[in-house]
């Protein structure tokens, strides 16, 4: 992400939230910071966050980096 913030892109990462839950994660305050700040999305267990990515880049024009 840094490399795209350094680019002055407008970048945002989707996850699900199952994967930030206290047990799941070290930094849960990071996750927070990052979600209060706009910069992730955190899909419902129920919905698939490629779905909600794929939405999301077609609403903004934008693309899609994916690491899966």
């Amino acid at each position: 992400m840094r490399f795209f913030f350094m680019k002055d892109f407008d970048v945002i990462a989707v996850s699900q939230r199952k994967y930030t839950r206290d047990a799941t994660v070290c930094h849960k305050f990071a996750v927070d910071q990052l979600e209060s700040m706009g910069l992730i999305y955190l899909a419902e267990d129920h919905v698939l966050d490629d779905i909600v990515a794929l939405e999301m880049a077609h609403r903004t024009d934008g693309v899609i980096i994916s690491n899966d």
